[in-house]
């Protein structure tokens, strides 16, 4: 009987054993993916605060306080290269070195290289390129899929036209990875490692509004044909509103049997023609209220000053000077006492997209032969 007793007790100690061992392993799961959820709302909180962080330095730094231009987040690279031995946090640099310009040599060198990461510091997350056989350092997210990195910062735009020499400018690429420290107060080492990273874009809202896309700048006349261009692309006035709307529903507005009318060629020779260029004028038409003597000149909107700097900055702000071919004489026979695409509409979108099957607000008798 005591053997019976002593077999039924073991037996409730098993299933109680394994039963405890289940709950701990299922409970150590839910923990871990509890910490991960935190960790990445923590990782894209600190992102939002960095982008509003960069989008309020910007705007203090210019003379207008209310214009934010396209920023992307930007990780800490010493430019002048790697200095060997240094454990300075600006002493970061994976591709050269600070003396002769070559590769790191070492693994030593590479460990000091990611021991010194702590400003905005570039994760070594690397991946396999198969194609080439070698490691690639994902240091930026590839927003338009081109394969290559865009990048950041001052940049020279040379001119084959002038021996070679060209302009300083400053170009906002691909959004860059910047790496979260478990402890962000000290640098990365084998006890403070990288627990999450984000990247982020801040894009003006002005260039994601309906009412600031496209132009008629070689059509102001605002009759038959199609007259939108894009010159440098300074501004949000001289975005395609016919391009987006064939990557919205390319059924309607990109057929699959092409007539080459989708896109502008030879201009001003030909207008732009297609379906997605007659909707979009008809949309810009309605905002300038079927008149583009209406919108308002630099002159009258910036004064004097603001006149002077149209003129004089080496930029076609109108976006109507033909193809692009020098870096400074675009922008001459500019008349900033005539009426400006960038400025305000006279009508907007404001209320729901029902606005867009409004005729009153869609449709145009000026585009019925496109």
């Amino acid at each position: 009987m005591a053997l019976v007793v002593t077999l039924i007790l073991l037996s409730v100690t098993l299933v109680m054993a394994v039963a405890f061992l289940a709950i701990s392993r299922r409970e150590r799961n839910a923990v871990s993916t509890t910490t991960d959820t935190t960790t990445a709302q923590l990782a894209t909180d600190e992102a939002l605060a960095q982008a509003e962080n960069r989008i309020a330095a910007t705007i203090q730094m210019t003379t207008n306080s209310f214009v934010s231009p396209l920023i992307v987040s930007t990780n800490y690279i010493n430019n002048l290269g790697f200095t060997p031995g240094s454990a300075n946090p600006t002493n970061v640099n994976y591709n050269y070195l600070i003396n002769n310009g070559g590769p790191l040599a070492n693994v030593t060198e590479f460990d000091q290289n990611i021991a010194n990461l702590f400003y905005s510091p570039r994760p070594p997350v690397y991946s396999s390129n198969l194609l080439y056989n070698t490691y690639d350092l994902q240091f930026y997210l590839d927003l338009n899929r081109n394969g290559r990195y865009d990048t950041n910062g001052w940049v020279t735009n040379v001119d084959n036209n002038l021996n070679g020499l060209g302009t300083v400018s400053l170009q906002v690429g691909d959004p860059e990875w910047i790496g979260v420290l478990e402890h962000p107060d000290a640098p990365h080492g084998p006890n403070n490692p990288f627990v999450a990273r984000y990247c982020f874009i801040a894009v003006p809202a002005n260039s994601l509004d309906l009412n600031h896309i496209d132009n008629q700048v070689l059509n102001t006349s605002l009759s038959l044909n199609d007259g939108y261009f894009r010159d440098q692309g300074v501004g949000p006035w001289e975005m395609n509103l016919a391009a987006f709307l064939a990557d919205l529903n390319s059924d309607i507005w990109d057929p699959p049997i092409s007539t080459g009318n989708e896109y502008q060629f030879l201009e001003p020779s030909f207008a732009n023609r297609g379906v997605a260029f007659q909707d979009a004028l008809a949309l810009t038409d309605w905002r300038y209220a079927y008149n583009y003597g209406l919108l308002g000149n630099p002159n009258s909107l910036f004064g004097p000053s603001g006149a002077s700097a149209f003129l004089n900055d080496g930029i076609d702000w109108y976006g109507n000077s033909g193809e692009q071919t020098t870096f400074d004489t675009n922008y001459l026979g500019i008349n900033p006492n005539t009426p400006w695409p960038g400025a305000d509409n006279t009508n907007n979108f404001f209320y729901s997209p029902s606005e867009l099957f409004n005729p009153a607000r869609s449709s145009s008798t000026f585009v019925n032969n496109l």
